[in-house]
């Protein structure tokens, strides 16, 4: 069984000129130099390129097993009834950070180098950067993160941005370092 068709009013039974949702004479631009009017219902697009590509360049210099699971913490610490973020939480996987990248290196290799503590300092600090974008993460305790969270994660894009530039020079240093000994 086939739909029934809808008929369109022509131009004449409209009072003339396009609908408003259809280009003018066959410009994309509606015919007056401008793009067409967007419904109410089309939202303009976020020009959250940038700020994602930072963070993704940040994550890489912490360990998944920290990501995942402060990620799982802090939502089951803010799911609980009048639930405040926590300090505590975000100073103690600031320091599973550290235990992962140290107990990594030990694992791969059977002992602790000295400069395995620079790179494993590096992604406490990624940690610490990244955390701060997290909602009810501890960073969320200081009324300046909280009331302001749109302006705290730009900011910390950028230093995410400015983090990774200095730690891949750093990481190159190391390995220059490395290798010569």
């Amino acid at each position: 069984m086939s739909r029934p068709r809808v008929r369109r009013a022509s131009t004449e039974e409209r009072g003339g000129g396009p609908r408003e949702d259809e280009p003018r004479a066959g410009k994309k631009d509606g015919g007056n130099g401008e793009p067409p009017p967007r419904s109410p219902k089309q939202k303009p697009k976020e020009s959250t390129g940038a700020v994602e590509e930072a963070f993704n360049r940040l994550t890489k210099w912490i360990p998944g097993e920290t990501l995942t699971f402060y990620a799982a913490a802090v939502t089951a610490v803010s799911a609980k009834e009048d639930a405040q973020p926590s300090i505590a939480l975000l100073i103690v996987f600031a320091v599973v950070t550290l235990a992962l990248v140290i107990g990594g290196e030990f694992a791969k290799t059977g002992d602790v180098q000295p400069n395995s503590w620079v790179p494993a300092g590096l992604s406490v600090l990624a940690f610490l950067i990244w955390s701060i974008t997290i909602p009810s993460s501890g960073w969320q305790r200081w009324d300046l993160v909280q009331d302001n969270q749109a302006l705290v994660t730009l900011m910390a894009a950028l230093i995410a941005v400015i983090f990774c530039l200095f730690a891949e020079g750093i990481k190159k240093r190391l390995e220059r370092k490395a290798s010569r000994t």
